[in-house]
């Protein structure tokens, strides 16, 4: 009997901040394409007492709308892998690997019931860079809700954040599946102010780290104001009597 596969790699999570997208169309035919050649996906579970990350097979059924469905592979039948806490799905593409943080999920003893998101991550062996940050203050607004913390580091799609709320209790007021404000600045220049997804969260003792992409997948700051060249004025040429 084939036992879950502890989960190793927690270094691929931390690189969701740089990672590429994929979007839900291209997701959807990926799924399908595995459905159609019979292979299988896996399913990244969490224990709900020991943090322990465990790897599962699981087969897809064929994917029309945002609802996706797979089962668990027959190998973990006397696991109640229904009694774990949901991470993320796991899809071998090509030379990378698609991570896919899905939203409203049901999970039983024959598998799970789940709704696609907007976006997926594209975790390749090229990864973009990451920039670590320091000093860069994070604010982050939804509805009534309000946290405040660091910018950890960022990349070319999303932002890595550590925040506090006023009470812990607070989070259960953050919505993953609506958009939130973020303001980024050094108490004296603003950095970034705009809409984000939050795309990932981990509770970190009192803290909580978001992993959020702007709602219009670029990271710009505000523009930097035109500066002018001084007009040169070149000296007259001499006189020549």
């Amino acid at each position: 009997m084939l036992p879950p596969w502890l989960f190793r790699h927690n270094d691929l999570i931390g690189t969701i901040a740089s990672a590429a997208h994929i979007d839900k169309k291209k997701l959807t035919n990926t799924l399908n394409y595995l459905h159609f050649k019979g292979d299988h996906l896996y399913v990244l579970l969490k224990h709900p007492r020991y943090e322990e990350g465990i790897l599962v097979k699981a087969h897809p059924e064929p994917c029309l709308g945002d609802e996706f469905i797979c089962h668990w592979d027959r190998a973990y039948s006397v696991y109640k892998l229904e009694q774990y806490d949901f991470q993320y799905l796991v899809l071998p593409h090509e030379q990378s690997i698609i991570l896919v943080p899905t939203r409203m999920f049901v999970t039983n003893s024959d598998g799970m019931t789940m709704r696609l998101p907007e976006q997926s991550f594209v975790i390749s062996q090229r990864q973009a860079p990451r920039f670590p940050c320091q000093g860069v203050k994070a604010e982050l607004w939804q509805n009534g809700f309000q946290a405040e913390g660091v910018l950890m580091d960022f990349g070319p799609h999303a932002f890595h954040i550590r925040v506090q709320a006023d009470s812990p209790s607070s989070f259960q007021w953050f919505n993953l599946d609506a958009p939130a404000a973020l303001h980024l600045s050094d108490g004296k220049e603003v950095f970034y102010s705009g809409h984000c997804n939050c795309m990932y969260q981990k509770q970190d003792g009192r803290s909580r780290e978001i992993i959020l992409t702007p709602t219009d997948d670029q990271i710009q700051r505000f523009k930097a104001k035109s500066l002018r060249n001084p007009r040169r004025q070149s000296s007259p040429p001499p006189c020549h009597l």
